[in-house]
């Protein structure tokens, strides 16, 4: 993701310690941010909050904590620049995050395009088949 004060890039890694870290993928070295999530980590995604247009960090936990203590499943959202306790929690065990977005007005064209090109290509499709249908009938 982004880093929106900065507008550089920034690599968010999950780790077995029940931690998040962030780094600066193109400077390397230590992480700029650390996130205690209380579990493994299993899974995480990273959107824009629909009402703020700020970076959200989704993380899916679980499995031990650093007692090796069981730890029931959560889903956290974070802000990955500011880092912090968890903005949203919801109690979910969950190995996979996928984050689904309307699909934006050029998007929306394309596939438009698409089907537009798809419904010529058959229509035309069925007049070649007619006219082989036909050459073929006359031999």
């Amino acid at each position: 993701f982004k880093d929106p004060a900065t507008g550089e890039l920034r690599l968010a890694c999950g780790c077995e310690d029940g931690k998040v870290r962030v780094f600066d993928p193109v400077a390397g070295g230590e992480a700029l941010l650390v996130i205690d999530v209380g579990g493994e980590v299993k899974a995480l995604v990273v959107f824009e909050d629909p009402a703020t247009g700020a970076p959200r960090l989704a993380c899916g936990t679980g499995g031990l904590d650093e007692d090796g203590d069981e730890v029931a499943g959560k889903v956290l959202v974070f802000d990955p620049v500011a880092g912090g306790e968890a903005l949203v929690v919801i109690d979910v065990d969950a190995n996979v995050l996928v984050v689904f977005a309307a699909p934006t007005a050029e998007e929306e064209e394309e596939e438009e395009e698409c089907e537009e090109e798809e419904e010529e290509y058959e229509d035309n499709g069925d007049d070649e088949d007619d006219d082989d249908e036909e050459e073929h009938d006359e031999l």
